[in-house]
Protein backbone atom coordinates (compact mmCIF):
# COMPACT_ATOMS: atom_id res chain seq x y z
CA UNK A 1 0.00 0.00 0.00
CA UNK A 2 1.23 3.04 -1.16
CA UNK A 3 1.35 6.23 1.85
CA UNK A 4 -1.48 8.74 1.82
CA UNK A 5 -0.35 12.06 0.65
CA UNK A 6 -1.85 15.37 1.37
CA UNK A 7 -2.84 17.91 -0.96
CA UNK A 8 -4.32 21.01 -1.07
CA UNK A 9 -8.15 21.17 -2.42
CA UNK A 10 -8.89 23.74 -5.01
CA UNK A 11 -9.89 26.33 -2.03
CA UNK A 12 -6.82 25.62 -0.42
CA UNK A 13 -8.17 23.20 2.34
CA UNK A 14 -5.91 19.89 2.79
CA UNK A 15 -7.27 16.64 1.03
CA UNK A 16 -5.43 13.34 2.12
CA UNK A 17 -5.42 11.46 -1.00
CA UNK A 18 -5.18 7.21 -0.10
CA UNK A 19 -4.33 4.75 -3.22
CA UNK A 20 -5.37 1.13 -1.59
CA UNK A 21 -7.29 0.59 1.44
CA UNK A 22 -8.30 2.32 4.74
CA UNK A 23 -9.46 1.04 7.57
CA UNK A 24 -11.18 3.63 9.91
CA UNK A 25 -12.60 3.29 13.35
CA UNK A 26 -15.27 4.84 14.80
CA UNK A 27 -13.99 7.29 17.78
CA UNK A 28 -16.84 7.31 19.77
CA UNK A 29 -16.82 5.61 23.42
CA UNK A 30 -19.67 4.54 25.64
CA UNK A 31 -19.02 4.08 29.16
CA UNK A 32 -21.38 1.92 31.15
CA UNK A 33 -22.79 2.45 34.33
CA UNK A 34 -24.25 -0.92 36.46
CA UNK A 35 -26.39 -0.41 39.27
CA UNK A 36 -26.94 -2.02 42.45
CA UNK A 37 -30.97 -3.59 42.68
CA UNK A 38 -33.24 -5.44 45.73
CA UNK A 39 -35.92 -7.41 44.67
CA UNK A 40 -37.85 -10.49 45.68
CA UNK A 41 -38.52 -13.98 44.10
CA UNK A 42 -41.13 -13.94 41.74
CA UNK A 43 -41.90 -10.42 41.45
CA UNK A 44 -41.58 -9.13 37.99
CA UNK A 45 -39.20 -6.31 38.35
CA UNK A 46 -39.60 -3.66 35.57
CA UNK A 47 -37.37 -0.34 34.59
CA UNK A 48 -34.17 0.96 33.72
CA UNK A 49 -31.19 -2.08 34.61
CA UNK A 50 -28.28 0.26 33.17
CA UNK A 51 -27.16 3.58 31.86
CA UNK A 52 -24.81 4.50 29.44
CA UNK A 53 -22.78 8.02 28.93
CA UNK A 54 -21.92 8.40 24.64
CA UNK A 55 -19.40 10.93 23.88
CA UNK A 56 -21.15 11.42 20.58
CA UNK A 57 -23.84 13.19 21.53
CA UNK A 58 -25.62 13.19 17.95
CA UNK A 59 -26.95 9.78 18.30
CA UNK A 60 -30.33 8.50 19.15
CA UNK A 61 -31.59 5.85 21.26
CA UNK A 62 -32.86 4.28 17.63
CA UNK A 63 -29.10 4.02 17.09
CA UNK A 64 -28.76 1.19 19.37
CA UNK A 65 -29.66 -2.05 20.53
CA UNK A 66 -29.80 -3.66 24.11
CA UNK A 67 -29.14 -7.37 25.32
CA UNK A 68 -29.63 -8.21 28.44
CA UNK A 69 -28.20 -11.59 30.31
CA UNK A 70 -30.17 -11.42 33.76
CA UNK A 71 -27.54 -13.89 35.28
CA UNK A 72 -29.49 -16.36 35.94
CA UNK A 73 -29.47 -18.13 32.33
CA UNK A 74 -32.25 -15.93 30.78
CA UNK A 75 -31.08 -13.41 28.04
CA UNK A 76 -33.99 -10.74 26.59
CA UNK A 77 -33.26 -7.78 24.41
CA UNK A 78 -33.31 -4.54 26.12
CA UNK A 79 -34.97 -0.88 25.57
CA UNK A 80 -33.24 2.01 25.00
CA UNK A 81 -34.25 5.46 25.45
CA UNK A 82 -32.46 8.47 26.20
CA UNK A 83 -30.27 10.80 23.73
CA UNK A 84 -27.50 13.82 24.19
CA UNK A 85 -25.30 11.66 25.20
CA UNK A 86 -27.10 9.66 28.08
CA UNK A 87 -28.93 6.94 27.64
CA UNK A 88 -30.85 4.20 29.93
CA UNK A 89 -31.33 0.06 29.02
CA UNK A 90 -34.67 -0.90 30.47
CA UNK A 91 -36.11 -4.71 30.78
CA UNK A 92 -38.46 -7.00 32.81
CA UNK A 93 -37.80 -10.39 34.76
CA UNK A 94 -38.77 -12.14 37.40
CA UNK A 95 -36.28 -14.19 39.70
CA UNK A 96 -37.11 -17.61 40.41
CA UNK A 97 -35.02 -18.05 43.55
CA UNK A 98 -33.08 -15.93 46.10
CA UNK A 99 -29.92 -15.07 45.68
CA UNK A 100 -27.03 -12.14 44.01
CA UNK A 101 -27.26 -12.10 40.48
CA UNK A 102 -24.85 -10.10 38.14
CA UNK A 103 -26.55 -8.89 34.90
CA UNK A 104 -24.09 -7.93 31.92
CA UNK A 105 -26.30 -5.42 30.02
CA UNK A 106 -24.71 -4.53 26.77
CA UNK A 107 -25.35 -1.51 24.33
CA UNK A 108 -24.24 -1.97 20.87
CA UNK A 109 -24.14 0.80 18.34
CA UNK A 110 -26.07 -0.20 15.04
CA UNK A 111 -24.29 -0.08 11.79
CA UNK A 112 -22.46 1.36 10.48
CA UNK A 113 -21.08 2.53 13.89
CA UNK A 114 -18.61 0.08 16.21
CA UNK A 115 -18.96 1.09 20.07
CA UNK A 116 -20.39 -0.87 22.83
CA UNK A 117 -19.96 -1.86 26.45
CA UNK A 118 -20.99 -3.63 29.03
CA UNK A 119 -22.64 -2.85 32.28
CA UNK A 120 -22.65 -5.15 35.42
CA UNK A 121 -25.35 -4.76 37.61
CA UNK A 122 -26.46 -6.51 41.02
CA UNK A 123 -29.76 -8.29 41.51
CA UNK A 124 -30.47 -9.14 45.29
CA UNK A 125 -33.12 -11.01 45.66
CA UNK A 126 -34.73 -12.14 48.33
CA UNK A 127 -37.18 -14.64 49.60
CA UNK A 128 -40.63 -13.48 49.06
CA UNK A 129 -41.49 -15.19 52.59
CA UNK A 130 -40.59 -13.71 55.70
CA UNK A 131 -39.49 -15.71 58.55
CA UNK A 132 -42.32 -15.45 61.48
CA UNK A 133 -44.64 -13.17 59.30
CA UNK A 134 -47.74 -14.70 57.52
CA UNK A 135 -48.18 -13.75 54.11
CA UNK A 136 -51.88 -15.19 53.69
CA UNK A 137 -54.32 -16.80 55.74
CA UNK A 138 -58.16 -17.88 55.08
CA UNK A 139 -60.89 -17.38 57.92
CA UNK A 140 -60.61 -16.01 61.75
CA UNK A 141 -57.00 -15.38 63.13
CA UNK A 142 -58.51 -14.80 66.58
CA UNK A 143 -61.53 -15.21 68.40
CA UNK A 144 -62.53 -12.80 71.14
CA UNK A 145 -65.92 -13.76 72.56
CA UNK A 146 -68.14 -11.70 75.78
CA UNK A 147 -71.75 -10.79 76.20
CA UNK A 148 -72.05 -8.41 73.42
CA UNK A 149 -69.24 -8.80 70.90
CA UNK A 150 -67.90 -12.26 68.78
CA UNK A 151 -64.70 -10.60 66.95
CA UNK A 152 -62.84 -12.66 64.19
CA UNK A 153 -60.05 -10.62 62.16
CA UNK A 154 -62.56 -11.10 59.67
CA UNK A 155 -65.78 -9.23 61.13
CA UNK A 156 -63.78 -6.38 63.61
CA UNK A 157 -66.19 -3.93 64.09
CA UNK A 158 -69.41 -5.94 63.30
CA UNK A 159 -71.97 -6.28 66.16
CA UNK A 160 -73.30 -9.19 67.45
CA UNK A 161 -76.53 -9.62 67.26
CA UNK A 162 -79.03 -11.94 69.51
Amino acid sequence: MEQPTIQPDVKGIPVVAVNGTVNVQEAEVLTPHGLTIAGTVGTVRSGTVATFGDTYTGNTATDFNAMINWGDGAITPGTVSGGNGTFAVSGSHAYSRAGNFKAQVTLNDDAPGTATATANTLFQITSSVVPGVVTSHTGPVVVFTDSVFDLALSQVGTKKKS
